[in-house]
């Protein structure tokens, strides 16, 4: 996926589940960090997105700006991490 270090999706979405994508961005590109957010999906739902690939984090709507900032961080510290390698 070139230079991106992060993924951003809801979990919610008209045409596919966040699931869905996490689970095919992962397949396709196996070290793409994924970053998750959700405002309505049930606990079962957020559990299995979970689970469904490289997901760093999962934050709740209303999104906190800091924690927002902070999961990104900690997405592009491990990218710098590994680039370095």
């Amino acid at each position: 996926m070139g230079d991106c270090y992060a993924f951003v999706t809801d979990v919610k979405m008209p045409l596919l589940s966040g699931d869905q994508v996490v689970t095919y961005i992962s397949q396709k590109y196996p070290e793409q960090a994924c970053l998750v957010i959700t405002g309505q999906a049930e606990k079962e739902k957020i559990q299995r997105i979970a689970k469904a690939g490289n997901v760093r984090s999962i934050l709740l709507k209303p999104l906190d700006f800091d924690k927002l900032i902070e999961a990104l961080d900690n997405i592009n510290s491990s990218y710098e991490l590994s680039s370095d390698l």
